[in-house]
């Protein structure tokens, strides 16, 4: 009775695992916190999670050669506009998933589907989702991704979940370009003759400006950093800490 039982519930979880592709560092993030990382037999050389398993490259440029070898039962793209590689998967009557991960609402939707594919729970979902509520005091923030020498910086524009997000918590997003604009001193400090609160992303301290860098090229600005290798993708992750980094400002005069 007790073989019966056990090769029953082997049975039942070989039925529900599948051999899964992740094609970039947010997807992978998506299935790892679903429960679902043991399904995963290949990512990016970009993910921080199922690091140890084989590289397939990337959305952009995907080794075939080692993708049909581990023969996966589904392929998660990351693709935002629809190119070659899901032409050359199709090609290869490969089983693939096309996410679009760009804004706040496609980065849910995208993991809401994953989790449909796996036949994951949704919950670990509406747990992230819950933890985007709009602070007490509204402020006025810009999100910065990359510096340059003290010189400019490269922001994230609206429309990008970065400001998706600052938005949906209640504050003012203090740019209105679009895309991954460079600004110098100049225009910086023009948008700081209001309150104006930075959030310097970086994927190590050697990124980030020292407090002298940033008084010299806004004086007036109030700056906050968060470092981490997961800042450079539209993840769960940043998308929690950059919630509490918010709600850390309403202790904030």
């Amino acid at each position: 009775m007790k073989w019966f039982v056990a090769c029953l519930l082997f049975f039942t979880w070989q039925a529900h695992s599948a051999r899964v592709i992740s094609t970039s560092p947010a997807i992978t993030e998506m299935i790892s916190l679903l429960g679902h990382e043991k399904d995963i037999v290949a990512v990016t050389p970009y993910c921080q999670d199922a690091t140890d398993r084989p590289k397939i490259g990337s959305a952009l440029e995907l080794d075939y050669e080692k993708v049909l070898a581990l023969k996966p039962d589904i392929i998660f793209l990351q693709e935002n506009t629809l190119g070659k590689v899901s032409k050359d998967l199709t090609r290869l009557k490969q089983n693939f998933v096309s996410l679009r991960i760009e804004s706040l609402t496609e980065i849910f939707n995208a993991w809401r589907v994953i989790a449909s594919e796996l036949k994951a729970d949704p919950k670990v979902i509406s747990n992230f989702e819950q933890d985007i509520s709009k602070t007490k005091t509204p402020r006025r923030v810009l999100i910065v991704v990359g510096a340059q020498s003290g010189k400019s910086v490269m922001i994230a524009g609206k429309k990008t979940f970065y400001a998706d997000l600052i938005e949906q918590m209640g504050h003012e997003y203090a740019s209105s370009s679009l895309g991954w604009p460079e600004i110098d001193a100049e225009t910086m400090r023009a948008l700081a003759t209001k309150p104006l609160i930075i959030i310097h992303l970086a994927i190590n301290q050697e990124r980030l400006w020292s407090e002298k860098q940033w008084q010299n090229f806004c004086p007036k600005c109030v700056v906050k950093s968060y470092v981490s290798p997961r800042t450079t993708f539209p993840g769960p992750s940043v998308i929690k800490n950059l919630s509490t980094i918010m709600r850390g400002l309403d202790d904030r005069p």
